[in-house]
């Protein structure tokens, strides 16, 4: 983005140059014309100068160009494409998770959930959509792909006030066996609350 912005910049400062060489230029075509007597025919002349001018304001409709395109690079950094994951499908029906944010950067995807309980056997019951949500979001793109760049998954609780509970990482490995059919969904979901556990965001209610 700095690159693309200085870029902007560049141009602005080139295009402002521009303007100053073209009026330096007309004061000398007006002093000539001066010396020449034609002061009459200077208005004429003068007019034009003013024409070059507005013609070389056409390049602030290229700066504007510019600034559009940097608008659209912008927008597609903020849309955060994850490789072989569509994210318009990705959701958790849950009543007690819900998701905040998704993003990736440098092979993590990192997503980010507010937790409404930390009663363990509910964590369970609803953990149960996390698994089927990743797999309808990858199948729906690009599986490889996905496994292939997404190396790690970081996964951000938050509590109602949106403070951060916890930070755990899940194992890729887990969600691409249970996409192939290798693990099962409960044993996904186990494996993800042992980690929300020894992270200390989950309480243990078998003795309730």
């Amino acid at each position: 983005m700095l690159l693309g912005c200085g870029a902007g910049i560049a141009t602005l400062v080139a295009g402002c140059t521009g303007n100053e060489d073209d009026e330096d230029n007309n004061d000398d075509g007006t002093g000539g014309n001066g010396d020449n007597g034609g002061n009459g025919d200077n208005g004429g002349n003068g007019d034009d100068g003013h024409d070059d001018n507005n013609g070389d304001n056409g390049h602030d409709d290229d700066n504007g160009d510019e600034k559009d395109d940097g608008k659209e690079d912008d927008k597609k950094e903020d849309n955060n494409d994850i490789p072989g994951f569509d994210r318009d499908s990705f959701e958790i029906d849950s009543d007690v998770i819900k998701l905040k944010k998704l993003k990736y950067k440098d092979h993590r995807l990192d997503v980010r959930v507010m937790l409404l309980t930390t009663d363990r056997e509910e964590l369970a019951e609803e953990l149960e959509a996390l698994a089927p949500g990743f797999e309808q979001a990858i199948r729906n793109a690009d599986a490889e792909e996905f496994f292939e760049e997404v190396e790690e998954i970081k996964f951000t609780l938050y509590d109602e006030n949106k403070e951060t509970r916890v930070a755990v990482f899940l194992d890729i490995e887990w969600l691409q066996q249970f996409v192939d059919d290798d693990m099962t969904n409960e044993e996904f979901v186990n494996r993800v609350l042992n980690q929300m556990e020894q992270a200390g965001a989950v309480d243990d209610s078998s003795d309730s």
